[in-house]
């Protein structure tokens, strides 16, 4: 799966499909159009003799005879057999721990990301110049060949590989698609005009030393380059889709946030007026990622308050919301006023306005003609079909009327394919007119008109929300649990504008013998995937309860918009054997779960889920998820009662440790502890002992009663005890906590950072600096020097590296107190 995934993103990288796809049957010759262009072949950068190489299908097509000798592999061919055999010299043959794959991997990252930021900049150039980026004009030279189809099996040292397009006979050779033969050979391609340049990431032939690569000959060294110059490109490509956000949606100037005093001055700076009326921005922080926002004006300015529209304030608040979530914090949630005038507030993904005491026109400047002509540009053909749209105004609201051009056609897509439709035409709207109301109707010749609003940023339609019960009714209208098969009925209803209700009845009494836990696991499940695809869909709060036949109440939950989903277990509790394990997650995408094991209430301050808990007592887990700008989740809770397993090693007699507090108390028999530790701490001894078996930390071994310094940066600590004759291991995971720092005054105030010639690093710090020192390293960690300040908190570090390669991977600094902590950071540009 994940070989045709990177041949398919490399297809895309490479060259869009061009021609229509033929359809041949096996052992056929028939004659195929393709696309010459004269391409040349080059493996690392080098030149080599090859028969010519075409487009077809939207692949790049490559003679085996050449192509394989150039890159070091064995071809042969027979014919008889139609059988094409690839041999590596077990260059493609790796052990679980190889480097090899991963440097491949890293190679096709570094290569996306690149053409991802070379694509997203030429937007950005087209955006500024007033000018639409325009393909190239280049002729490419289409050729009409005879070739063969054989269904040609192709191994690759010893193993049947399949690839994505079908492999040709042609000018006495065997010819196949390069994108998707590329992930089994671990090669990247890259198409520069004509040239395709193969990378090798060092598997089948090694980096020449004249590349990027002067120092890398190893396979360590090329990934450790490879992982941290991907890193790098991955934080550029997210400051540059900011920047593009910024210039062509908001349309203001893009800069780099570092502090809210920063994102405060950059509003003032660029958003200082509505139309021509001059404003002030007070911006503060709140709660989690809540922001204040007040707006202020003179009042000798109230005529020019009094000639602005609704759509006019409603425009500038949206441009404040994506500036501050764009440059300073993506999950930003504002409420604020402009004077007592207009207040709004962040609500789900919307931000909501009173205009009570405005005094503002709120129906002016609304144009339909132009919004019909909008959508008629815009949308006129949409998913294969043609749509006409009439527009005018109806009180304060706008009336739509959209016309397919085959009802037939447009009937048979799916209601999440329709929601796109009517989505897009909000998103135009909303461009030019945001928060006007929309009453529209899709009017199909011969069929039922689709009637919708679009209200608060929300597309509504009762049509379509049937239509997604029938989708549900058809999709997942049956649970299978147990080895029953249970019918179940789907009706969704709106409840208002923001919250959704569904109702499930199964066609099953929960009183029957096969009804049990995992029962209830399966329906949960079935409900969670249901509840993801309807607030996906409509953009609401779902409430489901689901009845069996005798309309018992079987199962009830709330899915909010704006609230982490609730945390499940696998398995959900019960009894379970002595050292097994249970994992915890949350259908909520990027969220954190905190959890306790003594059944108290967790808090952010509990132990943070990162793997599989083992259970080897009596144990309750109460745990939550958190994700920034949402709602906390409930608590979940889970009961485990132990059966003894004879067959698991006795465990550990002690476990001690130089320093710290250990919680709870240790007992052989519990596996999962707390270990908590002053601030600054980095290392730790720990003392095992166990009067039978053997005994790792970490993966290493240690003798019972000897003791190992252990770093705190492999957090959890795991240490397993074996003993012979048991075939399970007993295991203990502890989970290392730093108690708070003591926050520091001391901060770098201004610096100079000069890497023309020579390398210059000067500059001064601010607060309480004595005894304080200044580090200066590569982004990826290297220190290049480390000075102490002065008396007035002055320092320079001199003379660091500032070749091409240390300037690539780009520089940071630390400030380090005299307890060895660092209390200051960054990283580092010319000034």
């Amino acid at each position: 799966m994940r070989r045709r995934f990177i041949s398919f993103v490399l297809a895309i990288i490479i060259l869009i499909p061009l021609v229509p796809i033929p359809v041949f049957s096996n052992g056929l010759v028939k004659e195929i159009d393709v696309f010459m262009n004269n391409f040349r072949v080059q493996v690392e950068g080098k030149n080599f003799s090859h028969k010519e190489v075409f487009l077809y299908e939207g692949d790049i097509f490559v003679p085996m005879k050449d192509f394989g000798k150039a890159l070091g592999l064995g071809v042969n061919f027979n014919s008889n057999k139609r059988a094409l055999t690839l041999n590596s010299n077990n260059k493609l043959r790796f052990n679980d721990n190889s480097k090899y794959p991963i440097a491949y991997q890293r190679g096709y990252e570094i290569e996306v990301k690149e053409r991802l930021m070379d694509n997203i900049s030429q937007e950005i150039r087209d955006f500024l110049r007033d000018t639409k980026s325009k393909s190239s004009s280049k002729d490419i030279d289409l050729k009409t060949i005879r070739a063969g189809f054989s269904g040609i099996e192709i191994t690759l040292d010893g193993k049947k590989i399949f690839l994505d397009g079908e492999p040709l006979l042609y000018s006495d050779d065997v010819y196949l698609p390069l994108t998707s033969l590329s992930p089994y050979l671990y090669i990247t391609p890259k198409l520069n005009d004509n040239v395709i340049d193969i990378d090798c990431n060092g598997v089948l032939k090694d980096k020449p030393k004249d590349t990027i690569y002067p120092s890398y000959y190893s396979i360590d060294e090329l990934v450790k380059f490879r992982e941290d110059l991907n890193n790098r490109y991955a934080r550029e490509l997210e400051e540059l889709n900011k920047k593009k956000k910024i210039i062509m949606d908001v349309k203001i100037p893009y800069e780099e946030i570092k502090s809210l005093s920063d994102m405060e001055r950059y509003l003032n700076r660029h958003l200082s007026k509505i139309n021509d009326l001059n404003v002030d921005i007070d911006l503060r922080s709140g709660t989690g990622n809540w922001y204040y926002v007040e707006i202020d004006f003179s009042t000798r300015d109230n005529s020019r308050w009094r000639n602005l529209s609704r759509r006019d304030v409603e425009a500038y608040i949206w441009d404040i919301y994506v500036a501050i979530s764009s440059l300073y914090d993506e999950e930003a949630r504002i409420q604020g006023n402009i004077k007592r005038y207009v207040s709004f507030d962040t609500k789900a993904k919307n931000i909501v306005f009173s205009f009570m005491d405005s005094g503002l026109d709120m129906k002016s400047k609304v144009d339909p003609v132009f919004i019909g002509e909008l959508l008629n540009k815009t949308l006129g053909k949409y998913g294969g079909e043609y749509f006409d749209y009439t527009a005018r105004i109806s009180g304060y609201d706008l009336e739509l009327v959209i016309t397919p051009s085959h009802s037939d056609y447009m009937e048979r897509w799916s209601p999440s394919r329709k929601l796109d439709l009517l989505e897009r035409i909000n998103s135009e709207i909303r461009r030019y007119y945001p928060g006007l109301k929309v009453n529209g109707k899709v009017v199909y010749k011969d069929l039922e008109s689709i009637s919708f609003t679009i209200d608060d940023n929300k597309v509504r339609s009762t049509t379509l929300m049937a239509d997604t019960a029938e989708y549900l009714n058809n999709r997942y209208g049956v649970l299978y649990t147990n080895g029953v098969r249970i019918p179940i009925k789907y009706s969704l209803n709106q409840v208002d504008n923001d919250n959704f209700k569904l109702m499930v009845d199964m066609d099953f009494s929960v009183s029957d013998s096969k009804w049990n836990t995992s029962s209830k696991d399966d329906l949960a499940d079935l409900m969670n995937e249901v509840m993801k695809l309807i607030v996906d869909m409509w953009d609401a709060n779902v409430f489901v309860q689901v009845f069996d036949k005798s309309q018992y109440l079987v199962y009830e939950y709330i899915v909010s918009q704006d609230t982490v989903q609730m945390v499940r277990a696998n398995p959900s509790g019960g009894e379970v054997v002595e050292g097994s394990t249970v994992t915890l997650s949350t259908a909520t995408n990027g969220s954190r779960i905190y959890y306790t094991l003594d059944g108290s209430m967790p808090t952010i301050n509990s132990n943070l889920y990162t793997a599989p808990i083992v259970i080897s007592s009596n144990t309750t887990i109460k745990a939550f998820a958190v994700r920034n700008g949402f709602k906390d989740s409930p608590v979940s809770t889970f009961e485990y009662t132990i059966v003894a397993d004879d067959n698991m090693a006795i465990g550990l007699d002690s476990l001690r440790f130089d320093i710290g507090t250990l919680s709870p108390r240790f007992d052989r028999r519990e596996s999962n502890y707390t270990l908590s530790l002053p601030y600054g701490t980095s290392r730790v001894k720990v003392t095992p002992t166990a009067g039978i078996g053997n005994i790792t930390v970490n993966g290493t071994t240690v003798a019972s009663g000897d003791s190992i310094d252990v770093n705190i940066d492999s957090n959890p600590i795991n240490i397993i005890h074996t003993e012979p004759g048991k075939a399970k291991n007993r295991s203990y995971t502890i989970n290392v906590k730093l108690e708070d720092k003591e926050e520091s005054d001391v901060k770098l105030r201004s610096y100079s950072f000069n890497t023309l010639g020579y390398g210059i690093f000067s500059g001064q710090l601010t607060g309480n600096y004595s005894g304080h020192r200044v580090k200066l390293l590569s982004t990826t960690g290297s220190p290049y020097d480390e000075v102490s300040v002065d008396s007035n908190g002055e320092f320079e570090i001199v003379g660091f590296p500032i070749d091409f390669l240390s300037k690539l991977i780009g520089y940071k600094y630390e400030v380090i107190d005299s307890n060895g902590n660092i209390v200051d950071s960054g990283t580092l540009s010319e000034r």
